[in-house]
């Protein structure tokens, strides 16, 4: 995987280039925010457009998706209790639009259709 950054506005985002595209960190571009910036992305995925958007992304892009499991997660946006991670939605539906690692050099990261939605 061939990773470079773009500064953009004053704003350094890390890119992720694989076999899919160019894969933009929504962590650096949440991080323009005074919020934590996995806050900022669990509220876009929370958000019914962004879910809808999601789920016409990978039908369009990703043979394997699981719609069944997308419905679910439309369901649950009205609950605030429930949290729906970039892990878990990744995991659960098997989404290809979306890649998440946890620890220090993690981060979220969104195919470049994805991000400029996000954005």
């Amino acid at each position: 995987m061939d990773k470079h950054k773009i500064n953009v506005q004053g704003l350094s985002i890390s890119i992720e280039k694989n076999a899919r595209g160019d894969y933009n960190s929504l962590t650096d571009i949440a991080k323009q925010s005074e919020r934590k910036a996995g806050l900022i992305i669990i509220d876009w995925l929370r958000n019914r457009s962004t879910l809808r958007f999601l789920e016409t992304w990978e039908l369009r892009y990703n043979p394997s998706f699981k719609v069944m499991q997308m419905r679910n997660f439309k369901e649950q946006v009205d609950d605030s209790r429930l949290e729906i991670t970039p892990q878990r939605f990744i995991k659960e539906t098997g989404a290809i639009g979306l890649t998440s690692k946890a620890g220090r050099y993690g981060g979220t990261y969104a195919h470049q259709h994805i991000a400029l939605n996000f954005c």
